[in-house]
């Protein structure tokens, strides 16, 4: 355990970030979303932020299953 910890310390330049860099690299790597159908978007973000007021925990699963739900009460075809 000692060793492993020697280890991230001598390569601590490699596992730093910088202070102006507070982000990181990651941010290079994010793409835009285009949705497919925005009128179910702006729905279930509207039913996302509203759940999050609340502090409600929201996971993918329930994410997933509140998508098939207003996607089926919108009569949208074809989405994932």
């Amino acid at each position: 355990m000692v060793s492993d910890i020697l280890s991230i310390l001598s390569q601590k330049a490699k596992w730093s970030v910088e202070v102006g860099d507070s982000l990181g690299p990651r941010t290079a790597t994010k793409r835009l979303w285009h949705c497919k159908n925005e009128e179910m978007e702006k729905v279930l973000h509207l039913w996302f932020t509203q759940m999050r007021g609340r502090h409600v925990v929201i996971t993918d699963a329930i994410l997933t299953e509140k998508e098939c739900y207003f996607g089926n009460q919108m009569a949208v075809e074809n989405f994932t």
